[in-house]
């Protein structure tokens, strides 16, 4: 890719400051075996940024966006994947996402709804900063509950 063809975004605010990234966005027809094999036209979306050793690392991403799709948010999206992880790795250890014992697809779905808006929720308490006993009321501070 030519060098003007990248355009800098800066993403967010990151754990070590702002997190900025190249992008560029192109139109590709993608194979895939789907029953067999179909041509399907998809947006090809390649980010660089440089890694902590400052080489630069490149991440390619195929996309069913429209192609309009502004830039700004291809590359919220391409950056999503930390949060995305640790919001599963928590609905896994707090709400029990991993801890399913089902025999039809049905009860599968549901468990997995029901442990994800149980993470919500404790996600939405956590950002409120308030401390809640297992029985959820809150925890009295003179100690009379």
């Amino acid at each position: 890719m030519p060098k003007d063809a990248w355009t800098r975004i800066d993403v967010r605010d990151g754990e070590k400051g702002l997190l900025v990234l190249e992008i560029v966005k192109r139109g590709v027809v993608a194979r895939t075996k789907r029953g067999r094999y179909a041509a399907t036209e998809e947006l090809l979306v390649i980010t660089r940024s440089p890694d902590e050793n400052g080489k630069i690392k490149y991440d390619y991403h195929l996309s069913n966006a429209l192609a309009d799709t502004p830039l700004e948010e291809l590359a919220r999206v391409a950056k999503t994947e930390h949060r995305v992880e640790n919001g599963l790795k928590r609905a896994k250890s707090e709400a029990g996402l991993s801890d399913y014992e089902v025999r039809t697809w049905s009860g599968w779905y549901h468990h997995q709804t029901l442990s994800l808006i149980a993470t919500w929720f404790l996600v939405l308490e956590t950002r409120r900063g308030k401390k809640y006993t297992l029985a959820l009321f809150p925890v009295s501070r003179s100690g009379t509950g």
